[in-house]
């Protein structure tokens, strides 16, 4: 039975997300952690052997989705704003 002094508000919450110095954060659902990185094949016409050497190439990182989030941190109300103004 609830007694109404819950301390921890984000306890029902899968991930604590900090973003600068905004903090205390919680959402249920994280999606969009994952990056690909493409594979450049190089070969140097002095090369004797007939293979070509694969190399690192651009890293494409996916956009985060935070679903279903408590925010108890007014910065983040703050900071959304001068965020859209600045790519608009």
């Amino acid at each position: 039975m609830a007694n109404g002094n819950r301390v921890d508000p984000f306890r029902g919450y899968n991930f604590h997300v900090e973003i600068g110095a905004a903090v205390n954060m919680g959402f249920r659902e994280c999606s969009g952690l994952t990056f690909d990185t493409d594979v450049v094949e190089y070969r140097e016409g002095t090369d004797r052997n007939l293979h070509v050497r694969k190399l690192y190439g651009l890293r494409k990182f996916a956009n985060i989705q935070l679903k279903r989030g408590i925010i108890t941190d007014p910065q983040l109300w703050q900071w959304y704003p001068q965020y859209t103004e600045r790519r608009g």
